[in-house]
Order: structure tokens, then sequence, then C-alpha cells
């Protein structure tokens, strides 16, 4: 499967459930140009650190299970083109073979090389003075634009600009979108943010989810016995423990690490 068909995959299973791209971008805040891209498998254009957590959402979004669309794409990029043993065999050999060698005057480009080389020169003192004046720009000139270099705050406050407000304030999002409630569930979480944040959240010691959150956003968990949880801004949510309220985990822009929760809380 090429990421393409991975990507149209996508799609068809998200119109099977009536469910626009609009909606989705309202309910992940993720930029509908970035959503387009994931369904067209062009994968190059996303912020690279973020294309993981992006397909989380999409498809928490979209009721499609997480786990299996992450493991799909992660069996796509690991493939690696090989060839056959014989050619492998037949390189080796060819790399084993000693190559005669040439004095500088028999060899037929030297006249060549005679003719090229003031032209060569020309274009290393070009190279050199580029280099040189890429130096001398202003660190304003010379912001890194890596796709994997992108701060988060960044990728939010895009996506945020360029969703209608109206689209944002109306959509409701979908509840347990993955998989049905089980009945020995006793635990249900509930995290409302109030920045933008990082979260990881492990699920009765047998599931793992990651996600990208922006300010203002609802999600709910539910477990048997308890919710570990790894923060990057432990004071940019409150949270309610079966309609308890238990308030922030930690400071404003401090790291929470294995933080576990438990029905202890609610006596």
């Amino acid at each position: 499967m090429t990421l393409q068909e991975f990507g149209a995959s996508l799609r068809e299973q998200r119109e099977q459930k009536n469910i626009s791209l609009a909606d989705i971008s309202a309910y992940t805040r993720i930029n509908l140009r970035f959503l387009e891209a994931i369904e067209t498998g062009k994968f190059s254009i996303l912020p690279q650190t973020y294309i993981r957590a992006f397909l989380r959402e999409y498809a928490a979004a979209a009721e499609i299970d997480p786990e299996v669309v992450l493991e799909t794409f992660e069996g796509i990029v690991s493939k690696k083109p090989t060839g056959s043993r014989q050619k492998r065999e037949a390189e080796k050999k060819q790399e084993d073979q000693p190559t005669p060698r040439r004095s500088a005057a028999s060899h037929p480009l030297t006249p060549l090389v005679r003719a090229l080389r003031p032209v060569v020169f020309g274009a290393i003192i070009v190279i050199v003075a580029g280099f040189m004046y890429l130096m001398l720009k202003s660190p304003s000139e010379t912001t890194q634009t890596t796709t994997g270099e992108i701060p988060f705050d960044r990728v939010i406050r895009e996506t945020e600009a360029a969703l209608p407000r109206d689209t944002v304030a109306t959509y409701m999002p979908p509840q347990n979108p993955i998989s049905s409630p089980r009945s020995v569930d006793s635990l249900l979480l509930e995290m409302t943010t109030t920045d933008s944040l990082w979260l990881s959240i492990t699920i009765d010691d047998t599931r793992n989810e990651e996600y990208l959150f922006a300010p203002n956003r609802i999600r709910r968990w539910k477990a048997e016995t308890r919710f570990v949880l790894t923060m990057g801004n432990a004071g940019g949510a409150t949270f309610r423990l079966n309609g308890k309220d238990i308030g922030m985990l930690g400071r404003q822009g401090a790291v929470l690490r294995n933080r576990v929760i438990t029905s202890d809380l609610l006596r």
C-alpha cells in the first residue's frame, strides 16, 4: 500500500460515516490544508514532528481506530525497497574487484578537464560569495523553516486562524468515537483545556494515547481502575473524575510525569 492509497482509504472510511473535513478541522483544530494532505497522501507538506499526532486526532474525529491507522502508516513508511540476492552479490563482487589505475596524462578526459578548469574555478568563487552573503544576512532573514522544527504553539495558531469562528463554536465533538463503552469501566475522566498542551495518557496499563490539544477543548476517557498522565503543560487544563472537580494537576508550563489517577481521589 502506498501513502496515496492509505489516504484514499481514510477518506473513504470518513465519507461512509458522513463526517466532513470541516467537522474534523473544527474538532481537532487542524488546518483543512493539512487534512486534505493526509487524505491525498501528501505527507511531505505536513509538519513532520506532528504527523502521528495529526493522524491520531484525525482518526478519533473520523471514528476510526487510531491504533490501526498509526500501525498501517508505520508499516508503509518503514518499507525499504531491496534488490534480489543475486543482484546484491554481483554488486559486491564488482566492488571487490581492483580498479585499474591510469596516469593523469593518458586519461581521455584530461584535455576536457583542463579546458573547463577556469569555469570550475569561477563557479567555486560564486558559491563561496553566496555562502558569505547568507552568513551575513540578518537573523530575521535566516529563520529556520524546516517543518520538523515548527513549535507546537505556532502550528496551533496557524490552524486556529484558518478556521471560521462560527464553525468552531457550534461543532460538538463526538462522544467516545473510537469504541463503545465497556460495562466494566467505572472511572470517567474529563479534561477541559485552558492552554495549548501535549498529553500522553495510559488507560488501565493496557492502552496508551497521545494528543495535541488547543485551548477550550473537552476530552473524556473511561477506565476500569486507573489513568496515568504525562503532560507537557501541567497547568494547561482542569480535570473532573466521575463529576468531581480535581482541578489542575500542576503549574503552568511545568512538565508532569506519570501522574496516577484512581478512585482514591473520590474519597
